[in-house]
């Protein structure tokens, strides 16, 4: 039966561009016909695929009885007529023809998502971000035709042309584009789109999303490329060990930058060609990286946890070595991170070497197996892959030798929280964690510190176990209790403040934390005003402390204004803020410094006391300002 199915499928849809489900007729059903339209030149869009999803009909149920596809030559991918048979609630219904028209019909009553999705264009801006399809919601009524226009706002385009370091056409090379987006408030970096450059040099790339981007050429690779071995004892000296390093074409970001951390940010907005980014490709010599890897772990410890109680298993154990910018705001192209193995066993001895590495400052990591560690996705005691770090900085802008990276035990940090001066029945409600706040962010086993938040006894005591080496800030978060208005007052450390600073962790004891959390905050609400001086709904609100307490994100409060404009904050902690509001943000900006500076001319100044209520209006900053 199965193979029937299969072979009729595409021979129904053949001869009258109709799909029936079994059991359901054309009576007392609807239609949804429309258009996808360029929302800039309002001019139609053809080749859109269109999907409807029932929003009526249970996530199982058969979403509708026929359904009609237009604008359609050839209809034998099976793929695409599987729901039919297995009921599905997201259907690819149609493909828009010429004029951007499609139909769907035979649909059951209800209300239905019509979505459009066309490569090179995107839906309306939501929250500083463009998504790749764009939908609308509309009701559909028995015997009736429902209209619906999808607007879909076309893709960017970027172009220039790459010359070699003599100057001639670069044929053939490969230009990226990477998107820069904000993870927490730091720039991260996203491969967007790849192209080679013609005969003359020339690209273009198009169909990009709006946003911020860097431009890269990429030459050919030289010969020996970037990589980490172990050594043999006498290696060091042998000069045939690496051949010496000569200057040579290297991945060059616009403008003529060969660091990624000084390439110029390109703004890009929908429909919009930005030309003229011209890139000369770039000479340089790379750098040479080498040391030694030791460990203060003992053997024994040196297991992962299904080896532990055997003895050494790991004849020779092997560390992981990875480059990251010291700068955690520095951006980072992922086609650049790689990580190396030396084994600390005889002969190499965790000797290493890593050539061709880019100038620059770096944090170099190094990490072995430990079984009282972190792994990536459990904390110490069920991480089936735990490990301990070590690191240090490296000046890589010419040969670095005798790097010499310890990795060691984390250290444990213990601490006690006050509510209101003392200890509370709620302690219960107070969650603590620790987050990395430098390059370690980048890792995942330190995302997995960050996960984790310690149980805190009736006194206030808690104790966050083995964290590894790296700078971090004390993040707390509340439960419904101790009570709506409760704040972080202050975090210290033999008496001095961290809060904002963070603390560092090494290899030595860290002093006790003391967490002083108060119940008095304050109460901040207000209405947004767009430049008409009516209320604007939907608008991202964020609550920004002064340029002292700038980098301490524990102290920021976001908000979502109503239909009505209005908005509100609780829990703030008495001092002095600013309100900024926007049409569109994309999520993360508004953590980072820099991008909050570019606004400050923008924002409403606030005094906040203890348990006060102030009311401000704020003007909305609107959308590519």
């Amino acid at each position: 039966m199965k193979n029937l199915l299969m072979i009729l499928i595409p021979v129904i849809v053949s001869a009258g561009f109709t799909l029936r489900s079994a059991g359901q007729t054309a009576t007392g059903t609807g239609s949804i016909e429309g258009t996808v339209t360029n929302s800039l030149t309002k001019l139609p869009i053809p080749g859109a695929t269109i999907s409807i999803r029932n929003l009526s009909a249970p996530q199982q149920g058969a979403p509708g009885a026929n359904i009609e596809l237009t604008g359609l030559t050839n209809l034998t991918v099976l793929s695409e007529l599987n729901f039919v048979l297995n009921g599905l609630s997201q259907q690819p219904a149609a493909i828009t023809d010429q004029s951007g028209h499609f139909m769907v019909s035979g649909l059951s009553p209800g209300i239905y998502s019509v979505t459009a999705q066309l490569e090179g264009y995107f839906g309306p801006d939501a929250n500083g971000t463009s998504y790749p399809t764009a939908s609308r919601n509309i009701n559909v009524e028995k015997s009736e035709i429902s209209d619906v226009t999808i607007p879909m706002q076309p893709g960017g385009t970027i172009s220039g042309h790459v010359r070699t370091d003599r100057g001639m056409p670069a044929v053939d090379t490969p230009v990226q584009v990477l998107r820069i987006t904000y993870a927490n408030g730091t720039p991260t970096v996203q491969v967007g789109s790849t192209r080679s450059t013609d005969d003359r040099g020339v690209y273009r790339l198009y169909g990009l999303m709006p946003g911020d981007y860097v431009v890269a050429a990429v030459p050919a690779p030289a010969q020996g490329a970037r990589g980490a071995r172990g050594l043999a004892p006498g290696d060091a000296a042998n000069s045939n060990s690496l051949a010496p390093a000569l200057p040579s074409p290297v991945k060059t970001y616009f403008p003529n930058v060969s660091g990624i951390s000084q390439a110029s940010r390109i703004r890009l907005h929908a429909g919009e060609e930005v030309s003229e980014i011209n890139i000369d490709l770039q000479s340089a010599t790379p750098t040479k990286i080498s040391g030694q890897v030791i460990s203060s772990i003992p053997a024994s410890e040196m297991v992962i946890p299904a080896q532990a109680g055997r003895g050494n298993s790991l004849a020779g154990p092997s560390a992981n070595l990875t480059l990251y910018p010291h700068d955690k705001n520095a951006l980072q192209d992922p086609l650049t991170i790689g990580s190396e193995s030396v084994s600390l066993g005889s002969p190499a001895n965790g000797q290493f070497q890593i050539p061709n590495v880019s100038p620059g400052v770096y944090d170099l990591y190094a990490s072995v197996p430990d079984v009282k560690g972190y792994g990536p996705a459990q904390p110490p005691g069920r991480a089936t892959q735990p490990v301990a770090y070590g690191r240090t900085i490296i000046d890589a802008r010419g040969n670095q030798e005798g790097v010499r990276v310890l990795v060691h035990h984390g250290v444990d940090i213990n601490g006690k929280v006050t509510i209101d001066g003392g200890a509370s029945l709620n302690m219960s409600n107070v969650r603590i964690s620790l987050q990395a706040d430098d390059s370690a962010f980048r890792i995942p086993v330190y995302q997995q510190v960050g996960r984790f938040q310690p149980t805190i006894d009736p006194d206030g005591s808690f104790l966050i176990p083995s964290v590894p080496e790296a700078q971090f800030r004390i993040q707390v978060t509340f439960g419904p209790q101790p009570g709506t208005n409760s704040y972080v007052a202050d975090v210290l450390q033999s008496g001095k403040s961290v809060y904002d600073s963070g603390i560092f962790v090494g290899d030595q004891d860290v002093e006790p934390l003391d967490i002083r959390i108060r119940t008095d905050g304050g109460f901040v609400s207000g209405v947004i005003l767009d430049a008409n001086r009516r209320p604007y709904g939907g608008a991202t609100v964020v609550l920004v402390p002064s340029a002292q307490h700038r980098l301490n994100p524990g102290l920021r409060k976001t908000a979502t204004s109503d239909e009505a404009g209005h908005f509100s904050m609780l829990a703030i902690r008495p001092g002095e803020y600013q309100l900024l509001a926007w049409e569109s943000i994309p999520p993360g900006n508004y953590m980072n410094a820099d991008v909050l500076d570019s606004y400050r001319e923008s924002g409403v100044s606030v005094n906040v006391s203890a348990n006060s209520h102030s009311d401000t209006p704020v003007l909305l900053i609107p959308i590519h300002r």
